[in-house]
C-alpha cells in the first residue's frame, strides 16, 4: 500500500506497531537522527507515512542514542506505552500513561537490561524479560515492581520473548539460548545448554507452572491463541511450532522455513496466524481445535 523511511539505517528500527485505532504506527526512534529531538519513539500517520509527532525520551539532557527505544510494548487498551532506553551504559524501563504519551516515568528496577516486554490484557501489569534471564512484573497503576524471578540460572540465558494469555493468568517465556560457552569432554568449547527454554508462569504468583517439552534453545517469539489452549513459537531450528498446552502429550505441529523464524502471531479469532521465516510470510490456520 505504501512504503516510507523511518530511520537512516535499517538497523535503527527493530519494532513497529499500530495504535489501537489504526490511525498511527509506532516505531522506535532513530538512534542517529539528522536533528536530535531526544525522542524515544515516533508516531507516523498510517495513511500518509508522515510523522505525526515524536514521543519524548526520558532523558532530555542526553543525546538521541540514550533516549531511543530498543524494545517497546503498547497496552491492549492503547493507553500505555512501555519501552527500554539506555543511558550511561545502563538500561531504563520507561512507562508512558494517558493518551498523549508525553510524560515518561522511569520505573524503579534492578532486573537489568530488558529485551522483551508485554502488557497484561487489562493493561494493569507489565511483564519484562531481561538479558540476565530475570522475569519481572510491574504494576502500571502503582508504578512499582511486584515480583522478580530467575527464569534460568543467573546470566545463563536471557528471556528473548514473552506473552500473556488472553485471560492474564499465565505468561509464556522463551530463551535467548545459552549466553556462554563451556569446555566439553573432548576439551573443546560448546554452548551452554539450558533447562526449560520454553516455560509457562503464574502471572500473579511468579511461579513456574509448566516447563514445555521439545523446545529448542532459542525461542524468537511466542504467541497464545485467544482461548489459551495453543502456544505458538518461532524457534531457532527454522520451525514454527504449535502446542496444545492443555494436552501436554499431544505432539506439536510444525511449519518449516528456509531461514530464521523470527515471528509468529495469532489473529484475534485464535485460529488464523501469521508466521515469518527467512524471506517468507505465511498466513494459515491451526488445525488444533
Amino acid at each position: 500500500m505504501r512504503e516510507f523511511d523511518i530511520a537512516r539505517s535499517p538497523t535503527d528500527c527493530n519494532q513497529v506497531a499500530f495504535t489501537l485505532d489504526g490511525r498511527f504506527i509506532v516505531s522506535t526512534a532513530d538512534f542517529h537522527p539528522e536533528i536530535d529531538r531526544h525522542a524515544a519513539a515516533v508516531l507516523w500517520h498510517a495513511e500518509t507515512g508522515d510523522v505525526a509527532r515524536y514521543i519524548p525520551g526520558p532523558f532530555p539532557e542526553k543525546p538521541a542514542v540514550a533516549n531511543a527505544a530498543h524494545v517497546f510494548a503498547v497496552s491492549p487498551d492503547g493507553l500505555h506505552l512501555a519501552l527500554r532506553a539506555s543511558v550511561g551504559g545502563a538500561a531504563a524501563i520507561v512507562l508512558y500513561t494517558g493518551k498523549n504519551w508525553t510524560e515518561p516515568v522511569v520505573l524503579p528496577t534492578r532486573s537489568g537490561t530488558a529485551i522483551s516486554m508485554s502488557f497484561s490484557p487489562d493493561g494493569q501489569r507489565l511483564a519484562v524479560g531481561t538479558i540476565r534471564g530475570l522475569l519481572t512484573v510491574f504494576s502500571v497503576t502503582e508504578r512499582k515492581e511486584l515480583w522478580t524471578v530467575p527464569a534460568y540460572d543467573q546470566d545463563q540465558a536471557g528471556i528473548q520473548s514473552l506473552a500473556y494469555t488472553q485471560d492474564g493468568r499465565f505468561i509464556a517465556t522463551g530463551s535467548t539460548g545459552g549466553l556462554h560457552d563451556r569446555k566439553g569432554p573432548d576439551g573443546g568449547w560448546e554452548p551452554t545448554m539450558i533447562a526449560s527454554p520454553l516455560a509457562i508462569w503464574d502471572a500473579a504468583a511468579g511461579t513456574r507452572v509448566q516447563a514445555v517439552a521439545e523446545a529448542t534453545q532459542h525461542i524468537w517469539n511466542v504467541s497464545w491463541s485467544r482461548d489459551g489452549r495453543i502456544l505458538a513459537t518461532a524457534e531457532a531450528d527454522h520451525k514454527v511450532r504449535f502446542r496444545r498446552i492443555d494436552s501436554p502429550d499431544a505432539s506439536p505441529q510444525a511449519i518449516s522455513f528456509a531461514g530464521d523464524t523470527m515471528g509468529v502471531s495469532f489473529a484475534p479469532d485464535g485460529v488464523k496466524f501469521v508466521a515469518v521465516g527467512g524471506r517468507t510470510a505465511v498466513v494459515g490456520e491451526s488445525s488444533f481445535r
